[in-house]
């Protein structure tokens, strides 16, 4: 599904500077049928190479997010403090920002740092005396999501929200799956029913966006029934075919059937397009660069948007993925070789008396890579 995760990217990039001249999917959207793609990749590697306890499943996700993020981080402040480069404010008005109190600084500092957290700046803001307040309150004051660093990592708290919770339900049986899932879409329906201004809560917290993982994971069970059944050759490709046309063909959609029915197709379309792509390289490389892109886009356009008073889109574009590929062959790459090393000896069989020792035969898997 390499292609399209890095379609999805696109598209999130595209949203925070134009490059297609067509109207395309919201940022937003992209990113939630990202994370249905995730629950259905989180699904798969804890049923396949995490058997045996979490510690190594959390500390191999921890290595997947967290140091390309924060390479990512590092730029983003460079470029703010020595390019005054950002693609939300000066560096004066950062400046402005954290003077106000120490609050500022240590929620900042926390959610820079953790990830967590950092969804929930998207629906506060921050007062002239440095207190932060739900924006539900009608006050007049500044978005606190404007003032971190690497903007768009938001989601990434909630992935890792998901990560910490996906061994208990995922393990739990289809029961447990069931419950969680529902009360999180009830939750997710319940916001939009408030209004408005709830509705952007439920867009951005973990529990009310749990229910788009399992999507993926329900996904998942049904990959697990069909992977030791024959089907033609052509279903998987066709499959991929149909969801990228649906994905570029979204805006033309009622948002009343687009959003749901883009969840179905996702969540249905994932168990033929993983195993006809599996073991296909190219799609993986593809599907790798998109974590690295989603991290670094906003870095490359708050630099371009400085020094160009007309951006241009298409070296903008391949600046942003030379920028993924260094990113992925300098930190990511290495990385994964050793969290592949860690979840190996996860696989390995204890014998029953009377029995030699064995390794349990594994294909290759990739991880799931997500903004």
């Amino acid at each position: 599904m390499g292609v399209l995760r890095m379609l999805l990217a696109l598209l999130v990039a595209n949203s925070h500077h134009e490059y297609f001249s067509f109207e395309s999917m919201a940022g937003h959207t992209a990113v939630q049928a990202f994370f249905v793609i995730s629950g259905f990749y989180i699904a798969l590697i804890l049923d396949e190479k995490y058997k045996r306890g979490v510690w190594t499943f959390y500390s191999n996700r921890f290595l997947r997010i967290y140091p390309p993020y924060y390479v990512a981080m590092l730029l983003m402040l460079a470029s703010l403090l020595l390019l005054d480069a950002h693609p939300f404010g000066m560096r004066e008005d950062f400046f402005e920002a954290f003077a106000r109190s120490w609050r500022v600084w240590a929620a900042y500092v926390w959610t820079n740092l953790a990830l967590a957290g950092q969804e929930l700046f998207f629906v506060m803001g921050w007062d002239a005396g440095g207190s932060l307040h739900f924006e539900i309150s009608d006050m007049d004051l500044d978005p606190a999501w404007q003032f971190s660093l690497v903007t768009q990592a938001w989601s990434l708290g909630v992935e890792v929200a998901f990560y910490l919770a996906a061994p208990y339900i995922l393990r739990g049986g289809p029961k447990r799956l069931a419950y969680c899932f529902a009360g999180s879409l009830g939750l997710h329906l319940l916001m939009n029913f408030l209004g408005s201004q709830y509705a952007e809560i439920g867009e951005r917290l973990t529990p009310c966006e749990l229910y788009l993982f399992l999507s993926g994971s329900l996904g998942f069970h049904l990959y697990k029934r069909l992977r030791r059944r024959v089907l033609p050759a052509w279903l998987g490709p066709t499959c991929l075919t149909a969801m990228l046309l649906y994905v570029l063909s979204y805006e033309a959609i009622p948002e009343s059937i687009g959003f749901p029915l883009l969840i179905v197709v996702v969540a249905l379309g994932a168990p033929f397009v993983f195993r006809a792509f599996r073991n296909n390289r190219w799609d993986r490389f593809v599907g790798d660069l998109s974590y690295p892109f989603y991290l670094t886009h906003f870095f490359a356009i708050g630099v371009f948007e400085t020094y160009f008073d007309e951006v241009p889109s298409l070296l903008l574009l391949l600046c942003q993925l030379a920028l993924a590929v260094g990113l992925y062959v300098s930190v990511d790459r290495p990385l994964d070789r050793w969290r592949q090393r860690r979840a190996d000896r996860q696989t390995v069989i204890r014998p029953q008396p009377g029995q030699p020792a064995g390794v349990a035969p594994l294909a290759p898997v990739p991880t799931g890579r997500n903004p």
